[in-house]
């Protein structure tokens, strides 16, 4: 039996074997082996002098034995089967056969057969979760590994291999594992497709004496929202930020399976951009959901674009979570300006500068304006040339005025970039 060596204790025979009387010859050769190929049932022989009534029980060691009590007539055979269903998993046994009956009460000492064991199959190990593409999920799993054998070389020992495994899964619906697979077989992977996610995946490894589960994989679904701005700054970062919601089968007292939602940390999430619907999708940014299933990406704005954010399917042992997208937004960006004056203060009849700054570095035409107390009025078109216009004039109008620069919507590397105006620049004329 596989077990620690500090399990192992004396064998306790039952009560009505201790009170026995014994002036029979205990039967000899008391022996097991498997009855059939399948190893369903157990068969017991013994040899003894005579035609003899028999008792036939199994004693266990650090274990119930099983409800295995039978009697026979003197004129049956010396055999009997004993379905190996009946035996508990994981302990180690040996049949008793004494001489006796009902009646008559038990006249003999136990014959014994030799010790062994009824080892289920150690629990499947899950060694490598993949996600090929789209639902598709292929899962490889390996034997457990077995703990020592206490009991070697007994006499119901397997010496091939001899556990069959059957891959399983549990859907939305009433609680119920549905068979994978057309029969149970010695292959250890197993390629799960047309699966409808959520789902709880797991593997049902069965040998002579029992079953174990185990190679146990949970398959999600995502959700993602995202909240992108309607409005940016050129080459400023455009703030996305948004969720990402797991949906996980929850199976709640064995009774019906439903997808509860739950926050996703950890996932991949891609930001995707496109100048406009006759362009393709490209990434422009990645990151990681933090707590809570939240994210952020800031990405510099390269004028008008479309956005949306992307959770790709993601896999890790022992879960894989199908991919969503957002829905679609349009960012409209403007131009960045600055605007000044060389010498804020002038004299009466002096000249000023006035300078304008427009990010991206375009060429375009800005309007100076002034504001008369009522409103602004153009003042002069000024040729802007790789980002910089200047205009000088004649300073004539005493006092404090203030002016800004206008500078129309420009096409910058196929993209549109709205146009701004600087905010008010004053000048001082003296």
């Amino acid at each position: 039996m596989r077990r620690t060596a500090a399990l192992v204790v004396p064998l306790a025979l039952t009560t009505s074997l201790l009170a026995a009387c014994t002036s029979e010859p205990a039967p000899t050769d008391v022996t097991v082996s498997w009855a059939d190929p399948a190893r369903k049932q157990v068969r017991v022989t013994w040899s003894e002098q005579d035609s003899q009534p028999n008792k036939i029980t199994v004693e266990g060691v650090a274990a119930a034995p099983p409800e295995a009590l039978q009697y026979l007539a003197a004129d049956q055979p010396n055999q009997v089967l004993i379905p190996a269903s009946l035996f508990p998993v994981n302990g180690t046994f040996r049949v008793a056969v004494s001489i006796g009956s009902t009646s008559g009460g038990i006249t003999s000492k136990p014959g014994l057969s030799p010790m062994f064991d009824t080892d289920g199959p150690a629990a499947p190990v899950l060694t490598s979760l993949h996600n090929p593409g789209g639902t598709a999920v292929q899962v490889e799993w390996r034997p457990g590994a077995a703990t020592e054998d206490y009991t070697p070389g007994d006499p119901l020992d397997v010496t091939v291999q001899s556990t069959t495994y059957m891959p399983l899964v549990v859907g939305a619906g009433q609680f119920a594992a549905r068979p994978l697979a057309a029969g149970s077989g010695r292959f250890t992977k197993y390629l799960i497709s047309n699966l409808r996610a959520p789902y709880r995946f797991t593997v049902r490894a069965v040998n002579e004496w029992g079953t174990t589960y185990g190679a146990s994989v949970v398959a999600d679904t995502t959700t993602t929202t995202a909240a992108i701005p309607s409005r940016s700054v050129y080459s400023m970062p455009t703030p996305i930020r948004g969720r990402v919601t797991r949906h996980r089968l929850v199976c709640r007292a064995g009774r019906r399976c439903t997808a509860e939602a739950q926050p996703g940390p950890g996932l991949p999430v891609v930001l995707q951009a496109r100048t406009d619907t006759s362009h393709g999708w490209v990434p422009v940014g990645t990151t990681r959901t933090g707590a809570g299933g939240t994210f952020y990406i800031g990405v510099k704005s390269p004028g008008v674009r479309q956005y949306r954010v992307v959770t790709p399917n993601w896999d890790g042992s022992p879960w894989v979570a199908f991919g969503s997208s957002s829905g679609m937004g349009t960012t409209t960006s403007r131009v960045r300006v600055w605007a000044r004056f060389a010498k804020p203060y002038v004299a009466y009849g002096q000249h000023a500068v006035a300078t304008i700054v427009v990010w991206p570095r375009v060429n375009t035409t800005a309007v100076l304006q002034r504001w008369n107390g009522r409103g602004w009025i153009g003042v002069k078109n000024v040729p802007v040339r790789a980002g910089v216009g200047l205009y000088s004039f004649t300073a004539v109008l005493r006092g404090p005025f203030g002016y800004r620069f206008v500078v129309p919507p420009v096409r910058y590397q196929g993209r549109t970039v709205l146009g701004w105006e600087t905010g008010s620049f004053v000048l001082v004329t003296s």
